[in-house]
């Protein structure tokens, strides 16, 4: 997924949260703002942001909160624990909804890149780890060539890059 897909995405589900549940719309707020608090309390933020959305009943709104912040817990290392936490709670609010969603996307993304450990058993989720898979194996066989020439002292110029898949 590309950097604009994630900031797009992100803007959509930002978009789903406006409409939250009276219960779930506080959580959605300081989502919303997670970006503008400081990296030292980041951290501590996003774990209890996670627990107060599995608190949540099971409802579209603790899904759309748990992607939303499963999303935004990867910018920046905020230490193990709290992605734990964050995958923990996605992996919950999921199986509590039991339907596809490209929620299951991003759990597997934790699992498998950030290595996270998540016990699920789901057909979504296991589709989810192979599509990673296989994308992984696709970006070892790419055929990708790129010259360089260093023209004067940290001026780089492009000759020629060719791709081929």
């Amino acid at each position: 997924m590309t950097v604009w897909d994630r900031r797009f995405r992100l803007s959509i589900l930002a978009l789903a949260t406006l409409y939250c549940s009276r219960q779930a719309q506080p959580i959605a707020d300081q989502i919303k703002h997670l970006r503008e608090v400081p990296d030292a309390k980041r951290g501590a933020v996003t774990i209890t942001l996670a627990q107060q959305i599995r608190q949540l009943p099971a409802s579209k709104d603790k899904l759309t909160l748990a992607n939303n912040l499963a999303s935004l817990s990867t910018e920046g290392d905020f230490g193990r624990d709290t992605l734990q936490e964050v995958a923990t709670t996605l992996a919950d609010a999921l199986q509590q909804q039991g339907v596809a969603s490209n929620a299951w996307a991003e759990l597997a993304q934790l699992a498998h890149y950030e290595h996270v450990p998540v016990s699920v058993d789901s057909p979504f989720f296991t589709q989810a780890m192979a599509q990673l898979q296989a994308d992984d194996r696709r970006r070892e066989q790419a055929d990708f060539t790129l010259t360089i020439s260093m023209a004067k002292p940290g001026l780089c110029t492009i000759f020629a890059a060719k791709w081929s898949s």
